[in-house]
């Protein structure tokens, strides 16, 4: 699952344990860790309500701490994109609960991400998985600062501040990615009027800009947008 990554960012070992410190839970969000998960709450009926659940990815299947200049950035964050989900990574029991108190969830949208469609066939592994480039991560660039060696999540804080003050060469822009998002909530929100709930496991920041989006249009959220993998924040109408 990891032969097409460069060995310099493979990961550690397969012992290696899901961890959420913050340094190594940021990935490539470039938003701060806290720990978090909502209470599950009653069982969700469709003419009564309508329940939008956004959830980040677990852990990746790469090293998540290697310290690296500009260039050999642009190279991890190639390789993050390619890798798999860790097989050590599994979602949280809080998680499993709150989805088993949802009704008409057969099918779960995903990123066409390997790290994003396995979380989700791990998640529900008896819903139809509906993965859509629709979903992926707002990207990153790769600022070229020479001589500065730092970890990739310190890369990812600084690189998702540049993105928005107009750093984003070659890649998707924060106003495509707010359109992309409004597209994305309009998905979401389409299904969840049509089966009561919906439920994306996509990525950290993307997932946030969704949020934005649907609490703009009336939704009640629960929980917050952390950059912890199985993150999950739920939005009520």
């Amino acid at each position: 699952m990891t032969a097409n990554l460069p060995p310099k960012f493979a990961p550690v070992a397969e012992t290696q344990q899901d961890t959420w410190d913050d340094e190594a839970s940021v990935g490539l969000s470039g938003l701060p860790v806290h720990d978090f998960l909502p209470h599950p709450r009653a069982r969700v009926s469709s003419a009564v309500q309508r329940r939008i659940v956004l959830i980040r990815h677990g852990e990746p299947h790469i090293d998540l701490r290697p310290r690296t200049g500009h260039r050999d950035f642009r190279a991890y964050i190639d390789a993050y994109d390619q890798a798999h989900l860790n097989p050590q990574s599994t979602p949280p029991a809080e998680l499993c609960a709150l989805l088993s108190h949802l009704e008409g969830v057969d099918r779960v949208f995903t990123s066409d991400r390997p790290r994003a469609r396995e979380s989700g066939a791990r998640l529900l592994p008896q819903a139809q998985l509906c993965e859509e480039a629709l979903f992926c991560e707002a990207p990153l660039g790769a600022p070229p600062i020479p001589f500065l060696r730092m970890g990739v999540p310190k890369w990812a804080i600084l690189s998702r501040g540049l993105w928005y003050v107009g750093f984003h060469p070659g890649i998707e822009g924060p106003g495509d990615a707010h359109s992309r998002a409004k597209r994305a909530a309009a998905r979401l929100v389409a299904h969840a009027d049509a089966r009561g709930a919906a439920v994306l496991v996509g990525h950290g920041y993307f997932n946030f800009m969704i949020g934005r989006v649907l609490a703009a249009a009336g939704y009640q959220r629960s929980g917050s947008h952390r950059a912890r993998f199985w993150n999950v924040v739920v939005y009520d109408a």
